[in-house]
């Protein structure tokens, strides 16, 4: 009969233990979901514009998009990298991906430079005499566009296809 009591108590400390495991786990799964979703709401903002330079052998331009990411979540993100297609007044310019690791702590902004290369004539040809003297002759007019998906990790979860998108006039831009 004694033994029957040890064998109870240590079966009511089991369940116990187990029990608490459990529902710890079910808590941070939940705690780290709710997070995961709110990576849904990261937020890209353009804030400058560098020239990067002109390559007269291969006719291209470089430029240097400093966008901000930032992290709406009350935990460490780390972006492992990025896709965008870059727009000029709606025309394709050029695809650029970012493969450097980016942390941006919980509720902060993070910079990231995407150098991106494209040959001029890539607008020109989509362009109407009249269409290209007022977007290219009036600075007000003209809009860069970034938009595209990134991957980051969330308490070693991967998470892809997070929903990026910014817009800006580039004489906003250059100031």
């Amino acid at each position: 009969m004694e033994g029957n009591k040890n064998n109870s108590g240590s079966n009511f400390f089991l369940f116990l233990g187990v029990t608490a495991l459990v529902g710890a786990a079910v808590i941070g799964i939940a705690y780290v979901s709710a997070r995961m979703v709110k990576l849904k709401e990261v937020v890209a903002s353009l804030k400058s514009i560098e020239l990067l330079g002109f390559n007269l052998t291969e006719g291209t331009i470089g430029l240097k998009l400093n966008v901000n990411i930032k992290n709406p979540s009350d935990i460490e993100v780390n972006f492992t990298g990025c896709r965008f297609d870059v727009y000029l007044n709606n025309i394709f310019i050029a695809p650029v991906v970012y493969k450097q690791p980016q942390k941006i702590a919980a509720n902060t902004t993070s910079l990231i430079g995407l150098n991106i290369y494209f040959s001029p004539f890539v607008i020109l040809k989509d362009f109407s005499i009249g269409n290209a003297k007022n977007a290219l002759g009036d600075l007000k007019k003209m809009a860069i566009k970034v938009t595209g998906y990134a991957s980051a990790q969330v308490a070693g979860i991967d998470v892809e296809n997070i929903p990026l998108s910014t817009e800006m006039p580039i004489a906003n831009l250059l100031q």
